[in-house]
């Protein structure tokens, strides 16, 4: 119907937003968590967590994505998709905890939890895909009308501080 097609196409366009200012936000959150700042406000402890944090940040894009979707889906009268994705996602971030944990520590914490945030991100656009019969692509593809609204709420910042 008109409303579920409207209601995908608006969830769409923000899962994407959201997308695009968390990645912009970790990238920021990475260039201040480097090393050498990490380890010049504590100490060299805390070098570690750097990398964890550069393991980490796929995972967290990508959920990041996945939970507009996932809200959506729940919307639409079936959590339980959403929860047998969750318990897919845990089974895969315990398997590569207890593979990894013990040689690679906070790294292999952060690998394990990236990937199954990845999986279940994948397994929602899926998920999404077979709902709302949207292409895997169109879903994930940036789109012209992104440009659009940024260039627009662009020129209203700029605007706002010439004043």
């Amino acid at each position: 119907n008109k409303d579920s097609g409207e209601s995908t196409k608006i969830s769409l366009q923000v899962a994407r937003w959201v997308f695009y200012l968390t990645s912009i936000a970790t990238v920021i959150l990475l260039i201040a968590a480097s090393s050498d700042i990490l380890i010049s406000l504590f100490s060299e402890k805390f070098s570690p967590i750097s990398t964890a944090l550069y393991v980490l940040s796929p995972g967290i894009i990508s959920l990041s994505f996945a939970r507009v979707l996932a809200n959506d889906i729940a919307g639409r009268g079936d959590p339980t998709i959403n929860t047998k994705i969750a318990a897919i996602s845990l089974l895969v971030n315990t398997t590569i905890n207890v593979l990894t944990i013990k040689e690679y520590g906070i790294i292999g914490v952060a690998a394990a939890s990236s990937i199954s945030y990845i999986v279940l991100s994948m397994l929602t656009v899926k998920a999404y895909s077979n709902i709302t019969g949207s292409s895997t692509i169109d879903i994930l593809r940036p789109h012209f009308e992104d440009i659009q609204t940024a260039r627009h709420l662009l020129r209203r910042v700029m605007g706002a501080f010439s004043k």
